[in-house]
């Protein structure tokens, strides 16, 4: 072999050594480039554990959110439990008393004292003015009878109730009216009455401010 081609295969056997090295270099850096992503690319379960969650509400919580059905109007735009209760009771406790008479009471108007607590200023006054007799013979006869009258409520139902929130509704009230005597004249049987009772909130109560007929005759 001459010397110039002796050249020529070492020059040959270098270029294909670094060739190979070059090749191992490239190849090197890419695997762990390859390893980097595929770790990357997999959720870590420690970062699944440490993902915080929506944590249901505790019933405290849950409580805060709830409206209180007695207190509220109803849904539906109706009376609460708490408005209907309170409504009927100051109705009832004036039809009661409105008609209650007793021979015992001192006199014929002593059902006025308690009826006119349940009734506002200004229908206690015409009440009082309407009925300031002391009854005459009437009363004298009721007495000497041992006579008692008595309202029976049967029923209310609210009629016109949207202003409930200004203080305002009315109530028909279904009732009889009964008088035990000892005088056959005097007594009476049952006498079914439908009135509708207007009631307004003063001082935090509800006060009834008139009264009027649907069937039947008053009898005070």
């Amino acid at each position: 072999m001459t010397r110039q081609h002796l050249i020529t295969a070492c020059i040959l056997i270098a270029a294909i050594a670094l060739a190979m090295l070059g090749i191992w270099l490239i190849q090197t850096p890419q695997q762990g480039t390859s390893e980097s992503a595929d770790h990357l690319d997999r959720p870590s379960s420690v970062l699944r554990s440490a993902t915080p969650s929506a944590a249901p509400k505790s019933p405290e919580s849950q409580g805060d959110d709830d409206d209180d059905p007695d207190t509220l109007a109803a849904p539906d735009g109706g009376l609460s439990a708490t408005q209907a209760r309170e409504l009927e009771s100051a109705a009832k406790a004036f039809v009661t008393s409105y008609h209650r008479r007793s021979f015992d009471d001192p006199e014929a108007t002593t059902w006025l004292a308690d009826a006119t607590e349940y009734c506002t200023p200004e229908m206690a006054h015409e009440l009082k003015t309407k009925f300031s007799s002391d009854g005459g013979l009437q009363w004298s006869r009721f007495v000497e009878g041992r006579s008692t009258t008595a309202a029976s409520i049967r029923r209310t139902t609210p009629s016109h109730t949207k202003h409930v929130a200004k203080g305002q509704a009315t109530l028909i009230v279904d009732y009889t009216v009964s008088t035990r005597s000892e005088d056959p004249m005097v007594a009476a049987s049952d006498t079914t009455f439908v009135r509708t009772v207007d009631l307004v909130r003063t001082d935090d109560q509800w006060k009834v401010s008139a009264i009027a007929n649907l069937s039947g005759e008053p009898t005070a």
